[in-house]
């Protein structure tokens, strides 16, 4: 199994950045007439963080979203990180390809 982290040309600085999850989504509700003291954690999947980059990154993260998920997992790691999850280096090979076909240097993967 090979694991890469995704990484996106920043909007504004034009480096490439990749997003972090720093803590878990905390989840709780407001009753109308009521109060809710319960709360749930829960951590985004990968299509979920990297929805979040819309505007941060130069290319469109549902299009990045496309092309990776025809290839490999896209993933959160147990470290927060986003990641790629892929069988072998044939299939990376074929998702960096891919990659590069559609977003040119504006989408990278790194170990």
């Amino acid at each position: 199994m090979i694991r890469m982290r995704v990484f996106g040309r920043c909007a504004i600085y034009h480096d490439p950045i990749s997003p972090v999850i720093k803590n878990p989504t905390i989840i709780g509700w407001k009753a109308l007439y009521r109060d809710i003291e319960l709360t749930i954690e829960r951590r985004w999947n990968g299509a979920e963080l990297l929805r979040r980059m819309k505007g941060w990154f130069t290319a469109n993260p549902e299009r990045i979203i496309d092309v990776i998920e025809s290839h490999a997992l896209l993933q959160v790691s147990t470290d927060g990180d986003l990641i790629v999850e892929l069988e072998d280096e044939v299939h990376l090979h074929r998702l960096k390809s891919h990659l590069e076909a559609v977003f040119g240097d504006q989408v990278l993967l790194r170990p």
